[in-house]
């Protein structure tokens, strides 16, 4: 009895993986670089690149927002307590975004920020080349 459940309850797990909402809810996850294996693997499929290339810039932003709070960490005085505000900032951000973008998947809804969908349309333009 309890060995047909646990297999029943490994397969249901093992066909959700393989799914389409499972690749994005991966893409989106606030995971450095989570979305490159989901991109490798479903590129042909437009919402799945479209999510792996949000969760990209996401990336690109926090790193840019880290450099800045790197920069500024170096003025004296205020620097340092600057530089802790604008990271802090900056993982506020990056994990908001990745959740907010999860929780609109997740409810099935389409949501795109006009800054997010322009960079996008940049980056889809440099791959397409």
């Amino acid at each position: 009895m309890e060995n047909t459940s646990i297999k029943d309850l490994i397969q249901k797990i093992r066909e959700f993986v393989q799914t389409d909402k499972f690749q994005l809810l991966v893409a989106y996850l606030p995971l450095f670089f989570a979305w490159v294996p989901v991109l490798a693997i479903s590129h042909q499929k437009e919402q799945i690149r479209k999510a792996c290339l949000n969760s990209c810039l996401f990336t690109g932003y926090f790193l840019a927002v880290t450099f800045g709070s790197i920069i500024i960490g170096y003025v004296p005085f205020i620097g340092p307590i600057l530089g802790w505000l604008i990271h802090f900032t900056g993982i506020a951000a990056y994990v908001g975004g990745s959740f907010f973008f999860l929780y609109s998947e997740w409810i099935e809804k389409s949501i795109d920020f006009s800054l997010v969908k322009e960079h996008r349309g940049f980056l889809e333009q440099y791959f397409q080349q």
